[in-house]
């Protein structure tokens, strides 16, 4: 049993979706998983705490309360000697240079992110309760196939306005009013246009494209929300493989999305860190792919490489995955056993 001790006047009705996401179960889900309560429970006394747990994504306290507030906050804590965890919402982490605060986020440069970050899986919805399926496998055909249903556009108002998000993000950040970290030049969506063409070029697979001007197509109206999602995931089951490539931040919500459904990611590398790469074997999970122009070709390498019965698997194995180590109550509980005896 891990012991928390957390600031609870911040726990409101308000701060609710900004929660550090462990503290949604322990404080306002009024039905927590069993075995979170097995592995966690909050204490008052700060003094008989394990670990301290600011409460919201420091981003939103920074909005709030300000920086300085923050800091004497963290400053404050810092002389219980005990660790605090810390949580980054949204696209892009905040980095605090201290070994004894934890920053949780989504994504980041895992050159740039110090031993003390951890990577969160995005927290989503089961794809077969959104489908109302059950999960099944699919058989391996003589080539691969490859899905993928998303933003992807070359068009030069895509690339420009990509660029202009970028400085105008940096420039916020360079004057202290966004206090996320510093962000290269990536245009997400021309990049991705770039890798699906050429793997609809090449003979050696078999794609399943669905090209969208925009994000969700643009859909707003409920039905046109659900005609979309709908489409997304009949891709992702369909298809064995589904490309997976970063978007805004440096991760990419899809990959778990594919994983939830068992089926199999390929995923382009660009200095990404994986959730509990000490638990996991990424490698045994999904197709990495170092040079996006190789893709075609390593996932023929891939499913040439692959038996029948192993391909089967690999689905199943990936479906257990997300089950047991990447939805938000088994990350965290997994998270437990690999922290437990250094605390």
């Amino acid at each position: 049993m891990i012991h928390i001790y957390t600031d609870q006047n911040l726990l409101t009705a308000a701060n609710r979706p900004h929660v550090f996401p462990l503290l949604f179960d322990l404080w306002y889900n009024k039905a927590p998983d069993p075995k979170i309560s097995k592995h966690y429970q909050l204490t008052t006394p700060i003094e008989e705490a394990d670990i301290l747990i600011y409460p919201i994504a420091i981003n939103r306290a920074i909005t709030q309360f300000g920086v300085k507030a923050l800091k004497r906050q963290l400053q404050q804590w810092k002389t219980h000697q005990k660790p605090i965890w810390t949580y980054t919402e949204g696209d892009y982490g905040i980095s605090l240079n201290d070994e004894q605060i934890w920053q949780f986020r989504f994504g980041g440069f895992d050159s740039l992110l110090t031993a003390n970050t951890q990577i969160m899986p995005a927290f989503i919805p089961d794809p077969c309760s959104i489908q109302k399926t059950r999960f099944f496998e699919l058989e391996k055909a003589k080539m691969p196939q490859i899905g993928f249903v998303g933003f992807s556009s070359t068009k030069l108002n895509v690339w420009s306005k990509a660029l202009a998000a970028t400085y105008y993000g940096n420039l916020k950040r360079l004057l202290g009013k966004d206090p996320t970290d510093f962000q290269g030049f990536y245009p997400a969506a021309y990049k991705r246009k770039q890798v699906l063409t050429t793997l609809e070029q090449s003979p050696l697979i078999e794609t399943s494209f669905i090209h969208r001007d925009q994000y969700r197509a643009g859909a707003i109206a409920p039905a046109q929300r659900q005609k979309t999602t709908a489409q997304f995931f009949e891709n992702i089951f369909q298809n064995p493989y589904t490309l997976c490539m970063r978007g805004a931040g440096n991760f990419s919500v899809r990959f778990y999305e594919v994983l939830a459904a068992g089926r199999i990611p390929v995923l382009i590398k660009t200095d990404v860190r994986l959730p509990l790469p000490e638990q996991i074997n990424w490698d045994a999970h999904c197709v990495m792919i170092d040079t996006p122009a190789t893709t075609a070709r390593e996932l023929y390498q891939f499913h040439q490489a692959i038996s029948d019965t192993d391909f089967r698997a690999i689905q199943t194995r990936n479906r257990q995955l997300w089950q047991t180590h990447l939805t938000r109550e088994s990350y965290f509980c997994t998270l437990h056993n690999a922290l437990k005896s250094s605390l």
